[in-house]
C-alpha cells in the first residue's frame, strides 16, 4: 500500500508567488479574505461576472448562515468564488492543509484536511498535483490525519451553526462530476440550527491549467474572464436526506448539484 502524501508547500519562499502571497495575506489580515480574493483578481488584471438564479441570495450570503458548494478543478476557482462573496468576517473555506503556507492570516480562515492523492486517477490528476509530484513536494500525512480532517468538519459545523459562512469543493481539485466526499454529508449532518442555516451552489468557469499565466503582462488578456453563477438558496431543514448517512446526503447534494449546473447558460 502506498504512503497517502500531502503537498506541504513552503508558499511564501517560493519566488515571484511568493511575494505575491505574502501581500495577499496582508490583505486578508487588514481587510478580509473576500477584499484579498478580489485584490488578486484585480492585480492580474482578471474580469469577474457574477450571476445569481435569485434575489434570495444575496441576503444569505450578506449575513446568513450558510454552506457554499462548488467546482474545484483547476487553480483559481477558489479566489474566483471568493471574490464573488461578499466581504463578511466570518468566512471560512475548507481546503487542503498544505495551503497553509500562503500565510498566518489566511490559515485562520482555512479549516485543513489532508487527502490522499494516490486516490486520484492519473485522467483526474491536475497539473499542479503533477508538478507537485514531480518537485517532491509530497510528505507523509500525519497518523491522526483521519482525526484533523473529521475535526475540521466538525468546527466547520460549528462555524456555520453560529452565523458563519463555510466554503467548500467536495469533489477536491477533479472534474465537476466527481463523486463528491462525504465529508460534506458529515458536515450537513452535523450543523445543529439546520432550521436556521441554507446551501448555496455555485460553479466557476474561466479557470484552467494556464491560470498562473494571468501573472504575465500581456499574456493575461488572451485569458477568458471568471464567471461565478450561485443558485437559489436550499433551506437544509428541506432537504429530504437529512435523516440519511453521511454519504447518502453527500450522493444526494452531488446529483442535485449536477442537475442544477446543466440548467446554467455559460
Amino acid at each position: 500500500m502506498k504512503t497517502p502524501i500531502t503537498y506541504d508547500l513552503p508558499i511564501q519562499r517560493m519566488p515571484l508567488i511568493g511575494n505575491i502571497a505574502k501581500m495577499i495575506d496582508r490583505i486578508i489580515g487588514q481587510q478580509g479574505l473576500a477584499a484579498a480574493a478580489h485584490e488578486l483578481l484585480t492585480m492580474m488584471k482578471t474580469k469577474l461576472t457574477v450571476k445569481k438564479y435569485s434575489e434570495a441570495v444575496d441576503s444569505v450570503i450578506q449575513t446568513g448562515q450558510v454552506l457554499v458548494l462548488g467546482n474545484h478543478e483547476h487553480m483559481l476557482e477558489v479566489v474566483a468564488l471568493l471574490a464573488a462573496m461578499p466581504n463578511r468576517k466570518e468566512i471560512y473555506t475548507v481546503g487542503v492543509a498544505g495551503l497553509k503556507g500562503v500565510g498566518p492570516n489566511f490559515a485562520k480562515h482555512l479549516l485543513p484536511v489532508h487527502i490522499r492523492p494516490a486516490s486520484i486517477t492519473a485522467h483526474e490528476m491536475k497539473l499542479t498535483s503533477r508538478i507537485g509530484r514531480a518537485l517532491g513536494l509530497g510528505v507523509a500525512v500525519p497518523p491522526n490525519a483521519q482525526e484533523i480532517n473529521a475535526q475540521s468538519i466538525r468546527i466547520a459545523a460549528e462555524l456555520i451553526s453560529n452565523g458563519a459562512m463555510v466554503i467548500m469543493f467536495p469533489s477536491g481539485v477533479r472534474k465537476t462530476n466527481s463523486v463528491w466526499s462525504v465529508g460534506v454529508g458529515y458536515l450537513v449532518d452535523q450543523i445543529a440550527r439546520k432550521d436556521k442555516t441554507s446551501i448555496v451552489f455555485a460553479y466557476v468557469t474561466g479557470a484552467s491549467n494556464l491560470d498562473f499565466l494571468r501573472l504575465i503582462p500581456g499574456i493575461r488578456c488572451l485569458l477568458p474572464k471568471f464567471s461565478v453563477t450561485l443558485s437559489t438558496p436550499i433551506a437544509i431543514k428541506d432537504l429530504p436526506v437529512t435523516k440519511g448517512s453521511p454519504k447518502q446526503i453527500a450522493k444526494y447534494l452531488h446529483s442535485e448539484y449536477i442537475s442544477w449546473v446543466k440548467t446554467i447558460s455559460i
